[in-house]
């Protein structure tokens, strides 16, 4: 099976940028298991600019704010130290990282889309490698910007064919009212053929870009080329496992029938 997981920011972040190692150290486990039944698994990694501040605070005592050019220092501060915590919890597993850093450019052309391609396909091809994407947000300018990384990683799954794509976030699915409201209720399953898709908050986490408005709005896309979406917290045990068992967590949207594999 070809899987997609992208991990939002504030799921495996503190408020002040910290890795939350245990979470991170889980989810690594998590994806090795995956890798072990032979699934072909891509991670598509959120928190390179909320890392940056945590370093840019801790060892230059400074503040930054969120122009362009501040996250694209800050993001060319904390893009390393992101994939270095991934690379150190994989390598007790003898499995590999590979860094790919993308903009919206690279997917403007088929040469360059053939080219991101091309390298997934190699890289998965060798079982104790695990690619780990990422946006460029160190070069990227403000017109060639995804409109967060749940936008990247559809595109990724498309690319793939993916059987796949798995949100986690920090929260447990879609809501349909504010997922703080003692009244709401989280909507187990979306059906791809639905009329009214949820109306959700267009909020977002104070690190991220994204929120649940670009989660479903990404899952909808893929849905239309026969991929299913599980948007989940990255908290519940066992969590990728889980899905790919069948069972109900978060909200899952599914895939419209494909004609052919």
């Amino acid at each position: 099976m070809k899987i997609v997981v992208k991990v939002g920011t504030q799921a495996i972040l503190a408020p002040d940028g910290n890795i939350l190692e245990a979470i991170m150290k889980t989810l690594v486990e998590q994806l090795v298991e995956l890798k072990a039944l032979d699934h072909q698994v891509v991670l598509v990694t959120s928190g390179a600019v909320a890392s940056g501040r945590y370093v840019a605070r801790e060892m230059l005592h400074k503040e930054f704010g969120d122009s362009v050019g501040e996250r694209q220092l800050l993001a060319s501060l904390g893009q390393h130290v992101l994939l270095n915590a991934y690379a150190n919890w994989f390598k007790p597993f003898g499995i590999a990282t590979s860094q790919i850093l993308l903009t919206r450019q690279d997917f403007l052309t088929p040469e360059h889309t053939s080219n991101i391609d091309r390298l997934i396909r190699g890289l998965l091809a060798t079982d104790r490698v695990i690619p780990i994407i990422n946006e460029n947000d160190s070069v990227a300018i403000e017109e060639l910007m995804f409109t967060d990384n749940d936008e990247l990683a559809g595109l990724i799954a498309a690319q793939m064919n993916s059987d796949k794509l798995i949100i986690l976030s920090s929260i447990a699915g879609v809501f349909d009212g504010p997922p703080d409201a003692p009244s709401s209720k989280l909507i187990p399953v979306l059906e791809p053929d639905m009329t009214h898709w949820p109306v959700v908050s267009a909020s977002k986490t104070p690190q991220g870009r994204g929120g649940m408005l670009s989660k479903l709005d990404t899952s909808r896309k893929v849905s239309s080329l026969g991929i299913t979406t599980h948007i989940a917290s990255v908290r519940e045990p066992s969590i990728l496992a889980r899905l790919l068992k069948g069972e109900l967590i978060g909200t899952t949207i599914k895939g419209k029938p494909r004609a052919t594999r």
